[in-house]
């Protein structure tokens, strides 16, 4: 009840995000319709990094592999590099015909995962740091952050 009262609210805050945004670089989309296309462009090295940090944590558990446990956090760092421009990006993608539910799903779903992949980045750089293994607490939060990075990719794909 209280998501189909909002929902509304919150696709008219998340257009009026985007325009600003759009509206704040104006020159970014001016230049050439191309550098709008960087989102979904830059959106896959996120998607792949994420779920191949994982799975090296989850074998350099099996292995007990040191290599497998600094594969996973470069590649964890890496997904947090990538993904402020994803979102910058993403919100210069945002078109004037994306005003639907979905959308506003995908455009606080991005945004959340953004400061959750910054966070699972700085957790396993520690890790690595003091040459531990991934724990079972962060690999479960990795695992359910892999699953919603799944559902963003599906609603924003299907776009």
């Amino acid at each position: 009840m209280v998501l189909a009262m909002t929902s509304p609210i919150a696709v008219a805050y998340s257009v009026r995000l985007a325009e600003g945004l759009q509206n704040f670089f104006p020159w970014l989309t001016n230049i050439d319709c191309r550098v709008l296309y960087l989102h979904p462009v830059l959106v896959n090295f996120v998607a792949a990094c994420v779920p191949v940090s994982l799975a090296f944590d989850f074998g350099s558990r099996v292995m007990k592999r040191e290599s497998w446990r600094v594969v996973a956090a470069w590649n964890m760092v890496v997904a947090a590099l990538f993904v402020p421009l994803v979102v910058f990006f993403g919100w210069l993608y945002w078109g004037s015909n994306d005003d639907d539910r979905s959308m506003a799903i995908h455009f606080w779903l991005g945004n959340s995962l953004a400061f959750i992949i910054i966070g699972l980045a700085i957790w396993r750089w520690r890790l690595y740091a003091k040459s531990r293994p991934a724990t079972a607490l962060y690999l479960v939060a990795a695992s359910m952050t892999l699953a919603a990075l799944a559902i963003q990719g599906h609603i924003g794909g299907s776009q």
